[in-house]
């Protein structure tokens, strides 16, 4: 009905044209993006009282929490694998785009705090470290 080819007719058509199959599309890596204010580590203090009376405590520091919920997406999307033995020890598994910059199999992925020098190393030279 005014003017279109029903799809038995193209699938019959198809093969004497030379046509057999869809060619698989060129895939793009997905694209992930945070805020630079969440690439920082927060501090985490610790405090108790022992048993003599007298405060004790200790500091360490993690990832923002929003990059951490990020870094577990990509781990949990097969495009990460998450070390927790080194700060950072994560390696890309397969290839996707963070804040514009691309990550290719095997390159490292830093922590939070050490991201921003990462990404603008990247751009400004223009390669995988």
């Amino acid at each position: 009905m005014f003017g279109a080819i029903d799809a038995s007719l193209l699938m019959e058509l198809a093969p004497s044209m030379g046509i057999y199959r869809q060619l698989p599309l060129f895939e793009t890596p997905p694209m992930y993006t945070i805020d630079e204010e969440y690439l920082v580590s927060c501090m985490i203090r610790l405090t108790w009282i022992n048993e003599d009376g007298d405060e004790m405590g200790s500091t360490s520091d993690t990832d923002h929490p929003s990059f951490a919920n990020l870094r577990d997406r990509l781990s949990r999307s097969g495009h990460l694998k998450v070390d927790t033995r080194c700060v950072n020890g994560d390696t890309v598994l397969k290839d996707f785009y963070f804040n514009d910059v691309i990550f290719v199999e095997g390159e490292r992925f830093p922590s939070a705090c050490a991201m921003i020098g990462h990404l603008k190393y990247k751009v400004r030279y223009g390669y995988e470290m």
